[in-house]
């Protein structure tokens, strides 16, 4: 295979990685809620991880040289992951939120129930 079509489809790799490393840390935050200096540290921890990734691609793969089909394959996989990856992770991570809402309102029913419970059991 040419070297340069091997770094297109490492460059696409790299951005569908990207895509799907984002949207698995948007559920996590979903499923731990966060607060904003946490989401930011995270956000911040992210983004640095994928420039260093892109960058050693770039370096180890390009001999430092940047090359536009490989921001091209980056871009391409993030577009083909966003329409169409992308909407059925959604429907799974709306899916867990409306399963942890309803978790939650079980969990204050349940507690007010045993509330209750224990008051006309001491009565």
């Amino acid at each position: 295979m040419n070297d340069a079509c091997r770094f297109f489809l490492l460059a696409c790799l790299y951005g569908f990685g990207a895509c799907l490393g984002y949207d698995l840390l948007r559920l996590w935050r979903r499923i731990i809620p966060h607060s904003l200096l946490f989401i930011h540290g995270e956000d911040l921890l992210f983004f640095g991880g994928c420039t260093a990734i892109f960058l050693y691609g770039v370096w180890s793969q390009a001999q430092g040289q940047l090359r536009g089909y490989y921001f091209l394959g980056m871009a391409l996989a993030g577009l083909v992951y966003i329409w169409g990856i992308h909407p059925l992770l959604q429907k799974s991570i709306r899916f867990l939120g409306e399963f942890r809402s309803k978790y939650e309102k079980t969990v204050k029913v349940t507690g007010k129930v045993s509330e209750n419970a224990k008051k006309s059991i001491d009565g």
